[in-house]
């Protein structure tokens, strides 16, 4: 009972001062929303590629599946390592391949041949030009060199890389995301505010009303004092009222 009677008095604490609440929230929601609309939105293209002979139903073998997968991840590693970067850094007329591997991400899908190259950057054009050419890049790479992946995948023909489905050009931002922006802005503001309004009112000492004192002294009430009228210390003295 003790419990829900403080967390009525927290709640009426805070109704008291809803106004202050809503003018954090406002604020902090319009501080997010503006620093939000100032950043350079950023494009996502992904182009996709599979890894390995096409699996048909009836002639699945565990092994082809195996390596198959086992291939995806290893191309997924290749893709953001310097050789494939440079290649399309000097094909695109790129700034370095550091830069550019902040830009892209690997994502071998899980349980598939499948293999995606998602790049991003500010201008959606730009994304689709590096994430193709980062799959034409990692294909020329698989095809020139006869190093461990093939060698260890001639046996079983899993060797073949290609483009599955090409990047397009994207026609919405991925970043920065407006409208969870602003939420998550009101949302700190709020607590914020809740915090300081709660810290505010139980660090102050003072009894404010009648129901305080009984609150507080748990002794029965017997009379009151009314505020006196009068202007000035003289005027406001009882005897001077009332002789």
């Amino acid at each position: 009972m003790n419990h829900f009677a403080e967390l009525r008095q927290l709640l009426q604490l805070l109704w008291r001062r809803w106004w202050l609440l809503a003018l954090a929230g406002m604020m902090a929601g319009f501080i997010g929303y503006y620093i939000s609309t100032l950043q350079a939105p950023r494009y996502e293209a992904t182009a996709s590629l599979i890894v390995g002979r096409l699996l048909h139903p009836g002639v699945i073998e565990r092994a082809d599946v195996q390596l198959s997968q086992q291939l995806t991840v290893a191309y997924a590693d290749l893709a953001r390592r310097r050789p494939v970067l440079q290649a399309v850094v000097d094909e695109l007329g790129l700034e370095s391949w550091q830069a550019l591997r902040n830009q892209v991400r690997t994502v071998p899908l899980e349980s598939s041949q499948l293999l995606e190259i998602r790049a991003q950057s500010t201008s959606a054009s730009e994304a689709a030009l590096i994430a193709n050419a980062m799959a034409r890049q990692l294909i020329a790479l698989q095809t020139m060199t006869s190093g461990t992946i093939e060698a260890a995948s001639a046996e079983a023909g899993a060797s073949t890389l290609a483009i599955f489905d090409e990047a397009s050009v994207p026609t919405q931002p991925v970043s920065p995301d407006i409208p969870l922006n602003t939420a998550l802005a009101i949302a700190v503001g709020l607590l914020i505010a809740t915090g300081l309004v709660l810290w505010a009112e139980l660090s102050d000492d003072r009894v404010r009303s009648v129901e305080e004192v009984l609150r507080l002294t748990n002794v029965p009430l017997l009379q009151t004092v009314r505020p006196v009228k009068g202007r000035g210390l003289l005027a406001q003295l009882v005897t001077n009222q009332e002789p």
